[in-house]
């Protein structure tokens, strides 16, 4: 199934998002929790794991293009939003949504934060040609990469017009000295 893939020019303000979401948390754990050993560091990585589920990845780079798979199983592709700038991908969604009443909970491994994942691409990519697909539990995200030559081209300034310069006079060589006796 195909997953719209929206471009951006940057993800910083999602970062930075999240990044203030997760330091209020940790905030409030701080407050609550007056022990000890409830270290800063702790509490913002207790707010962090119950505010974002990190999908594992695979990036591979190819001559071409990005290849990003991300598992995503129990996401579904109509609450995943894939955008792409020009360095990055960012990866965001609602996750597990299959909560029931049912019976006690003796043991969950399953996130149940926010779907949150950036994602550095190491070369420029062209974010209009992106796609995403889902497909058993599995997001695939294809980015091509900005062809080489034509950034390089693009960087090549025209050649600047040669500078009228005097021409040099040569120095006449010298002729050796002798003592005269």
């Amino acid at each position: 199934m195909s997953v719209k893939v929206r471009k951006t020019a940057s993800i910083s303000a999602e970062l930075d998002e999240m990044h203030h979401q997760v330091s209020q948390r940790a905030y409030e754990l701080s407050r609550m929790n007056h022990s000890p050993r409830n270290t800063p560091e702790e509490n913002w990585f207790n707010a962090r794991r119950e505010l974002i589920w990190e999908p594992p990845v695979e990036i591979r780079q190819m001559d071409d293009r990005f290849e990003v798979i991300a598992a995503v199983a129990g996401a579904r592709p109509e609450h995943l939003d894939v955008q792409v700038a020009p360095g990055a991908l960012l990866i965001k969604g609602r996750g597990h949504d299959e909560c029931t009443s049912e019976g006690v909970v003796r043991h969950c491994e399953f996130s149940r934060g926010q779907l949150f994942r950036p994602i550095h691409l190491p070369e420029p990519a062209d974010v209009e040609n992106a796609v995403a697909e889902y497909r058993d539990g599995l997001l695939r995200v294809s980015v091509p990469v900005i062809n080489r030559m034509v950034t390089q081209a693009a960087e090549i300034e025209e050649p600047k017009p040669a500078r009228k310069t005097k021409p040099r006079k040569t120095a006449e060589p010298r002729q050796k000295r002798t003592k005269e006796k």
